[in-house]
């Protein structure tokens, strides 16, 4: 019991901290015009946000498929 409050709460961390990334992204890479920095940029934070689902999903199956 305990060490699902513990995951609960780190998930809730963990999608609040993603969902301020995503407004990031949003705020800080669209709007601008498409010169080699940003598609750069964007790729980068592309791969950043598929590596935070990677660990997500990895987390989820340590603490509740293992058990």
């Amino acid at each position: 019991m305990k060490k699902s409050w513990k995951f609960i709460i780190y998930t809730i961390l963990f999608v609040s901290l993603y969902l301020i990334f995503e407004i990031f992204l949003d705020i800080t890479i669209f709007p601008r015009n498409e010169d080699l920095v940003v598609i750069f940029a964007f790729i980068l934070f592309l791969i950043l946000r598929l590596l935070i689902v990677a660990i997500f999903i990895y987390l989820f199956y340590r603490n509740y498929i293992k058990g």
